[in-house]
């Protein structure tokens, strides 16, 4: 569980990080680079979702991943809308 002190919402964090490449930039090299898995790559908008192993710090990671030079950005996928149901 999470708290966004920008939206002020909780939410639930899944465990995957989304990454925006930079174009021509390659996914797996990302994946190799920091020992995590590619779960998907969206080739077509430059984005891929990497699962990190359980025992790692997602928050480190997503930071050490923002900062390569082959990374737009990085995020934590978090969900924060809730449905409810009637």
């Amino acid at each position: 569980i999470a708290y966004n002190s920008r939206t002020g919402q909780i939410g639930i964090i899944q465990g995957d990080i989304i990454v925006k490449l930079r174009p021509h930039y390659n996914a797996e090299e990302i994946a190799a680079t920091f020992n995590i898995e590619l779960v998907n790559h969206f080739n077509l908008i430059n984005t891929a979702v990497y699962r990190p192993s359980r025992n790692g710090d997602i928050f480190s990671l997503t930071d050490n991943i923002s900062s390569h030079s082959g990374v737009e950005f990085a995020e934590i996928d978090v969900i924060e809308n809730f449905s409810i149901a009637k």
